[in-house]
């Protein structure tokens, strides 16, 4: 039968300094560097609260996304049944908003247009009035006054008729094809809602996993000084041979594998 390995050195110290945080904390002969490893481990400890909080908030996070997702869902389903019901008249609203989305976004197009004649007669005015030509000011002036008069104009349609195309999908009578038309734009809603709720929901997690990753580097670096600590006790306890039952025996082995 092979003979059992015998403890290195470093091994049977850092046993001691283990011994002897448990011995002499508190008393008169505990050594100085006593106030490194209680310093060490409250450090440990703190981080660990700290990790603890993080995981916490990464708990919450996930409680609070499932609690909307459900309730989004949860709603859905009562709708979604009063829109399968009605889905001709739903039909038809969804292609009037189609038309009218793609009517804004030509409106839009043009509003933008506009916008960049003001940007280009506003440097021509201001080449002419560097230039000193002051019937080519007076006429720029004038035309940058009506360009932003139809920036005004296009602007106030633009609101109109973004107004007309949100009744669309929300209309105000009380017809069950009404109701169902307002449904469908509920559940629109309800799924721009989530999606945005999810893109929240991974960015939060991402931050928080950051910050639990980060948190475990400095727990990892906190222990490692921690038994540096450890060791730097068990090498004073040795050198001066603290008489105390406990530690005498290992005084005895460190003596042996030197």
């Amino acid at each position: 039968m092979p003979e059992p390995k015998s403890e290195s050195y470093n091994d049977l110290i850092f046993k001691l300094g283990d011994l002897a945080r448990e011995r002499l904390n508190g008393k008169p002969t505990a050594p100085r560097s006593m106030d490194r490893v209680l310093k060490a481990e409250e450090a440990v400890a703190t981080r660990e609260e700290e990790l603890k909080g993080i995981e916490a908030a990464m708990d919450e996070e996930e409680a609070a996304y499932n609690e909307f997702r459900e309730a989004v869902e949860g709603e859905k389903a009562e709708l979604e049944p009063l829109v399968e019901k009605y889905k001709k008249s739903v039909g038809a609203a969804e292609g009037r908003l189609k038309t009218a989305k793609e009517k804004l976004a030509s409106k839009l197009n043009d509003l933008k247009h506009t916008k960049l004649s003001v940007q280009k007669e506003e440097a021509k005015l201001k080449n002419y009035e560097e230039l000193g030509e002051k019937a080519k000011v007076q006429a720029s002036e004038k035309s940058i006054k009506l360009i932003r008069m139809e920036v005004m104009r296009r602007s106030r349609e633009i609101r109109e008729m973004q107004e007309e195309a949100d009744k669309i999908m929300f209309p105000e009578d009380d017809s069950p094809a009404s109701e169902a038309i307002r449904a469908k734009g509920r559940l629109a809603d309800l799924d721009a809602q989530l999606e945005e709720r999810v893109e929240q929901y991974n960015a939060a997690l991402a931050e928080l996993d950051a910050q639990a990753a980060d948190k475990e580097q400095e727990i990892q670096a906190s222990r490692d000084y921690y038994d540096q600590a450890i060791f730097l006790l068990g090498e004073e306890v040795y050198s001066l041979r603290v008489n105390d039952p406990a530690l005498v025996p290992m005084f005895l082995k460190i003596d042996r594998a030197q």
